[in-house]
């Protein structure tokens, strides 16, 4: 067995030559893995993509921000939503509908929300 990343361990597959390794990626992005073996001056490099997880089940954590926190009377505010998953990476495919606003809206006009 080889040590790699964050203490985990590849172990021979029964191929002669082959290792292999399960590594969790918990990130959005492309992420570039290099093995090499160690004291030889010989490496492999592979790009691996980790796409946001979908849908509104996949939803951890909400985070809300107002463009304006002080207005006047008949100015409006643009909210923003971030959604996230366990990891805080952004979360894609939720509908509209399954985002509400809830406070103190007693009396205003919230009809053209949308989201």
């Amino acid at each position: 067995s080889v040590e790699t990343l964050s203490g985990t361990t590849f172990s021979a597959t029964g191929t002669a030559g082959e290792y292999a390794v399960t590594l969790p990626l918990t990130k959005v992005g492309v992420h570039t893995l290099t093995a090499s073996a160690r004291n030889r001056g010989l490496d492999a490099t592979d790009s691996v993509t980790v796409n946001p997880r979908a849908g509104r089940d996949s939803v951890k954590g909400v985070t809300l921000e107002a463009s304006k926190s002080s207005l006047k009377v008949g100015d409006s505010t643009v909210l923003k939503v971030t959604l996230t998953d366990e990891y805080g990476n952004g979360v894609t495919g939720v509908a509209g509908s399954d985002i509400a606003i809830n406070g103190a809206l007693t009396g205003q006009d919230v009809s053209s929300l949308s989201w």
